[in-house]
């Protein structure tokens, strides 16, 4: 990846996309592009966390009624209301926790997904800002001795 004009006005189109600025406003400002571009990346990979443990969290706590309640209290009942209620009330309580639970949940463990907002996205454009400025620097110095 390396920034030359084509890929900021593509990394402009995205962001112009994420947050309207209008104009060439994006394009003029390819480092905060890259960071605005770098946050979204950030809360994706958070809220995919989030969904993740979310589901397996119900799958625990949906085994974990279904044996210990439903299995033992109404193993004679031939209705699926208990169940059903039962099951409701699960459901609204794990939806509860998901609207009150932030996106970071797990620690950070340094590395790319936890490294405190400095997402590797970013972190590449960094590099490649620098590694054509130097093979630019290269270039002209190499034009200038022919």
């Amino acid at each position: 990846m390396k920034p030359t004009t084509r890929f900021i006005s593509k990394l402009a189109q995205v962001c112009e996309q994420l947050a309207p600025q209008g104009g060439a406003f994006w394009v003029t400002q390819p480092r905060a592009c890259v960071e605005i571009f770098g946050n979204y990346e950030w809360h994706y990979i958070q809220s995919c966390e989030k969904l993740i443990i979310f589901c397996a969290g119900f799958a625990v706590a949906g085994s974990f009624v279904q044996k210990i309640v439903i299995d033992n209290v109404f193993r004679h009942t031939r209705s699926a209301w208990p169940q059903a209620f039962i099951y409701s009330l699960l459901l609204i309580s794990f939806y509860q926790a998901w609207l009150n639970t932030p996106l970071d949940i797990l620690p950070g463990w340094n590395d790319e997904l936890h490294d405190g907002g400095q997402q590797k996205f970013a972190a590449d454009y960094s590099k490649a800002e620098e590694l054509e400025k130097k093979v630019a620097n290269l270039g002209s110095s190499f034009f200038f001795r022919l």
